[in-house]
């Protein structure tokens, strides 16, 4: 045979082996979008105008997937466009005991083929919602309530499914957040957030949030929180917060240092100080890695360690950092100047 001929043979092989492909592909593009059109039909023309028929099915769907049992006050199609929108009034979730831990008064939610695949929402608004959420003395996190498991034997479906879902946007809220993990040995360290708006965003891999409220009087102005984290590619738990890296951003405009230095994640006890406050954490699989900070603050007073002593500061601004060690942890500061109440100047400088 010649070298031409066999030329032409593999030249007629590879022909045919490219024709199979693309005729399989494009059986394969023709069944998903046959798929696609037969479920965005029965979405719309099924589904849609029999909504509240579903609602016992999608109660007992939603208390499987969250884990708790779920109750539905009333569910009604508000939108039939090309991702229609439904709302959900009085959505009640149960603790153990058939008590309410948790009312909504409403929620609004869009939902699209694919969605409705991934047993999903495209997006969920809810509003006016109130929470409470507590860490315990032993670490465990209580959500209205109800016990959330968040460690490698068991995790939390609830969580889970938040965050899994594209995009859950919650507004004129109200969260009380108590720490006693944190508790000081008088009371524990509660707060109270108002007219709280979350805005988180899911990917496979990636969860973008940002947190904007108001604290309590006397605590200064409202302040903004901020995450950008991803998961690690052996995570199979999109809320395993121990698979999470990245950063958290927190920005403070004007605020009372000692009203909010027993929720910072580092051990400094601030007993005053006002000012403008911004705090980045770094984090490794969930554990803290660094923290710093950039501040101006007036009237300044703080211990870095029980051991040492309080340092008291007519006004102070630059940037601190803050990294926890196995032995103990590492301050160091960049561009920092202060004067204290004592009469020292400090007109730049970097210490570690």
């Amino acid at each position: 045979m010649s070298l031409l001929s066999i030329r032409m043979f593999q030249f007629s092989s590879l022909s045919k082996l490219i024709s199979s492909v693309l005729r399989i592909s494009a059986w394969a593009f023709l069944v998903m979008g046959l798929v696609l059109g037969m479920a965005w039909a029965a979405l719309h023309f099924w589904i849609v105008p029999r909504i509240e028929d579903f609602r016992p099915k999608l109660e007992s769907l939603a208390s499987q997937t969250i884990g708790v049992p779920v109750q539905m006050g009333k569910l009604v199609a508000v939108s039939s466009g090309w991702v229609p929108t439904f709302e959900i009034h009085d959505l009640t979730l149960l603790d153990p005991d058939g008590r309410r831990a948790l009312t909504l008064p409403k929620i609004v939610f869009a939902i699209s083929a694919r969605s409705i695949l991934d047993l999903g929402v495209e997006q969920l608004v809810i509003d006016s919602p109130t929470l409470d959420i507590r860490r315990t003395a032993d670490g465990e996190w209580l959500i209205a309530g109800l016990a959330i498991k968040n460690n490698d034997k068991r995790d939390s479906p609830a969580i889970d499914w938040i965050f899994s879902q594209r995009e859950i946007v919650i507004q004129h809220g109200t969260v009380i957040w108590t720490d006693d993990l944190k508790a000081s040995q008088k009371d524990s360290a509660s707060l109270n957030l108002s007219d709280v708006s979350w805005v988180l965003r899911n990917s496979a891999r990636h969860h973008l949030w940002r947190l904007d409220a108001a604290p309590p009087a006397g605590w200064g102005d409202r302040f903004v929180l901020m995450g950008d984290l991803r998961r690690n590619l052996l995570s199979t738990n999109p809320g395993r917060f121990k698979d999470w890296s990245g950063q958290v951003h927190a920005q403070f405009p004007d605020v009372e240092l000692a009203q909010l230095s027993p929720h910072l994640p580092w051990k400094v006890n601030a007993a005053q100080g006002k000012g403008a406050l911004r705090i980045w954490v770094d984090l490794n699989n969930g554990i803290v890695q660094q923290t710093t900070a950039d501040l101006f603050l007036e009237n300044a007073k703080g211990q870095l360690g029980d051991e040492l002593q309080a340092l008291s500061f007519k006004n102070i601004a630059g940037r601190v950092s803050f990294k926890p060690l196995s032995n103990g942890f590492d301050f160091s500061t960049e561009g920092l100047r202060f004067d204290t109440t004592d009469g020292l100047h400090w007109p730049g400088g970097n210490v570690k």
